[in-house]
């Protein structure tokens, strides 16, 4: 065994999580899907408005004039994006209200007492007696949150290792460096 981690985990751990999944690790594929759809309506237009006039100085000047008000509209736009997800006092609420009314139910949707161990080829989860192995190559990807390591076993799901497993964050930094280099 090359790693073993036992902790609990408790409602703040999944509330972070959920925050870091829904607010800030969705940022830079939202950035990209926005700025390509931007791109390909600019080049579309562009296309479409000379294929109908022709190639002529009102044609440039009306296409910069598009361009410039997609732009600030786009400009806008992310900065709204930006403004709402700096403040996201709204999707932690929501976040809550979802946990409590799980809670009701009795079952959580995290293991309390978690053990994670890492192998040469393969880890083990050990969450309120069930075992779950896994291989490495089945690892989406590896996050770093303000408070936890999160490795994504489906796009929604991740194991939680919070950082206070580690001794030291060289130990941690250690830890991500192996996770990173084993999944690839």
């Amino acid at each position: 065994m090359l790693y073993q981690f036992e902790y609990n985990l408790g409602e703040k751990d999944y509330l972070d999580f959920n925050v870091f999944h829904n607010v800030k690790a969705s940022e830079n594929g939202s950035k990209k899907s926005i700025i390509i759809f931007f791109s390909a309506i600019l080049v579309v237009f562009s296309l479409l408005f000379i294929r109908n006039h022709g190639l002529n100085v009102a044609t440039f000047i009306a296409i910069v004039i598009f361009m410039v008000i997609i732009t600030l509209f786009f400009l806008l736009l992310t900065f709204l994006v930006k403004i709402t997800r700096l403040n996201n006092t709204f999707t932690v609420l929501i976040l809550k209200w979802q946990i409590k009314s799980i809670k009701k139910t009795g079952k959580l949707p995290f293991g309390k007492e978690n053990t994670l161990r890492f192998f040469e080829d393969f880890m083990m989860s050990i969450e309120d007696g069930t075992e779950t192995k896994m291989k490495y190559t089945n690892i989406e990807k590896v996050a770093a949150g303000d408070n936890a390591i999160y490795i994504y076993f489906s796009a929604m799901q991740a194991f939680i290792i919070p950082f206070s497993v580690f001794s030291n964050e060289q130990e941690r930094n250690e830890f991500y460096a192996f996770i990173n280099q084993k999944r690839q």
